[in-house]
């Protein structure tokens, strides 16, 4: 069944067989417990796995580098997806949200991975939507290195943000889940990802009036582990 979801068409209650076949077996009732965005293609998906426990759920990836995280189980308090990321070789925790437009390290986590909101190369990034009520002022940096899974970026750029949240350093928001397609396991308390190619993350600047700020169109960056990335 397919539900109108905003821009994009919302499937409802498919049902992924491992051993079988991948169907449409629409449920209306029970918990469907793995999601599978592919925004590049205008598609949410809702799926129940069915005896999937040890395989592979990158269905879509045939021949693509998959990349697989573990992330925290959820609970009665919190249905979050967190899981963790390396920042210049600082082990950081990560929340994957869609509702954040650009994806975003606090300045607390920035700092320990070594960047100051003052280091050279620093400009601004504008008022950013998406994390709580009205917009957070954000600048643009340059880090030695960005690691989530096996994907690794070096000699990028990250969006450093003010942002009060002892639970988690980053966002992984909604740039990141156009940027590749991201199927959530739920069920296996993993994250898989392959790169669609394009840029990792948006560090496009979003306040008009910093209009004459440096142009990341040329950020250097090196992309390692995932080919299809463009440099």
């Amino acid at each position: 069944m397919k539900i109108p979801l905003g821009f994009l068409p919302f499937t409802y209650g498919s049902r992924l067989w491992c051993r079988r076949r991948w169907g449409a077996g629409a449920e209306g009732t029970g918990h469907i417990a793995d999601a599978d965005y592919d925004f590049s293609n205008g598609t949410l998906r809702l799926l129940k796995p069915d005896d999937c426990s040890h395989t592979d759920l990158a269905y879509w990836a045939k021949g693509l580098v998959v990349s697989i995280i573990d992330i925290d189980r959820s609970n009665p308090h919190s249905q979050a997806t967190t899981g963790s990321a390396v920042v210049n070789g600082a082990n950081l925790r990560v929340l994957f949200d869609t509702g954040a437009a650009t994806s975003m390290i606090s300045v607390r986590a920035a700092q320990r991975a070594g960047v100051r909101v003052d280091a050279p190369g620093m400009r601004n990034g504008g008022g950013v939507a998406g994390f709580g009520r009205g917009t957070i002022a954000s600048g643009i940096a340059p880090f030695a290195s960005f690691r989530l899974g096996s994907e690794e970026v070096r000699n990028t750029q990250l969006r450093i943000g003010q942002f009060d949240d002892s639970a988690f350093d980053m966002f992984i928001g909604a740039d990141f889940f156009l940027s590749h397609h991201v199927y959530v396991a739920n069920s296996q308390h993993k994250v898989y990802f392959t790169c669609n190619g394009g840029r990792l993350f948006d560090l496009t600047t979003v306040n008009p009036a910093a209009a004459s700020a440096p142009s990341d169109a040329s950020d250097g960056s090196e992309y390692v582990a995932a080919p299809g990335w463009a440099g």
